[in-house]
């Protein structure tokens, strides 16, 4: 009797003991729009280093709902870590469409008209090559609809070759 108790125990022990609790971190997005949380893993990202030329895509799609967001980042005078301002220039912004379609009607992003109530940028703070990692803040509008996105995190998001 104390022999199958011991093995049931054991069995639990083994089984809870190796279970892994570690949450996978990897390639995720996570932001704050109107204080609603947003996180997801299905993240893709393009880099580019041409010369003086530093280009970064972030394309995150959010599988619970059908929004979507585009970080760009352009830059001919540096690379890799550093801030990154968003909306003076065309080609550094974030684009967040709910419906998905980042080039429709309803797609918000950084532009010049909009009033940034935490600043827009983009902050890389690690890039070696295979990994990226940053934050982001930005206030995205169109058409007089403006949002604000806080808390952004760009974790380990994978840069293939």
């Amino acid at each position: 009797m104390n022999f199958k108790l011991l093995t049931v125990l054991l069995f639990v022990f083994v089984f809870f003991g190796c279970k892994n609790n570690n949450v996978n971190s990897e390639n995720t997005l996570i932001m704050e729009i109107e204080g609603m949380r947003y996180e997801t893993q299905q993240v893709t990202t393009k880099v580019v280093r041409l010369g003086t030329l530093f280009s970064v895509d972030i394309t995150a799609t959010f599988p619970d709902r059908k929004d979507k967001i585009y970080i760009k980042i352009y830059s001919l005078s540096q690379q890799g870590a550093g801030s990154y301002n968003l909306g003076g220039l065309e080609q550094n912004q974030i684009a967040y469409a709910q419906d998905g379609n980042l080039n429709g009607t309803s797609a918000l992003k950084t532009d010049i008209s909009c009033i940034a109530s935490q600043g827009n940028f983009v902050q890389i703070t690690n890039f070696d090559d295979q990994y990226l990692n940053g934050n982001f803040s930005a206030t995205i509008c169109r058409n007089g609809t403006s949002k604000d996105i806080k808390n952004g995190q760009l974790i380990r998001l994978y840069v293939p070759f």
